[in-house]
């Protein structure tokens, strides 16, 4: 399961899991990268094998959205679909 994609999904749904303050959607988000075996420094601290590729960065915003309430942030972007997931990976 070393996709660029479900790297991609994983990381979008923490960050958005945060913001969002949903304990759901951030252990979805868990269960998937568990499953694909995808370590937490894989999405967090951006270690994946894309990471080069992509030149995407640690995800350092996620420290900060911890910290502020939810009512101080902004979410930008569509609902997270739980449909995106192929359902082998949920089962």
């Amino acid at each position: 399961y070393n996709h660029f994609g479900l790297h991609h999904l994983i990381r979008h749904w923490v960050s958005i899991s945060f913001t969002r303050r949903s304990f759901n959607l951030l252990a979805r988000a868990s269960f998937v990268a568990a499953r694909c075996g995808i370590s937490m420094d894989d999405v967090l601290a951006n270690k994946s094998p894309f990471a080069a590729i992509t030149n995407s960065q640690p995800m350092t915003f996620v420290s900060v959205n911890i910290l502020y309430p939810r009512e101080q942030q902004s979410t930008l972007g569509p609902r997270v679909s739980l449909l995106e997931v192929p359902w082998e990976l949920l089962k």
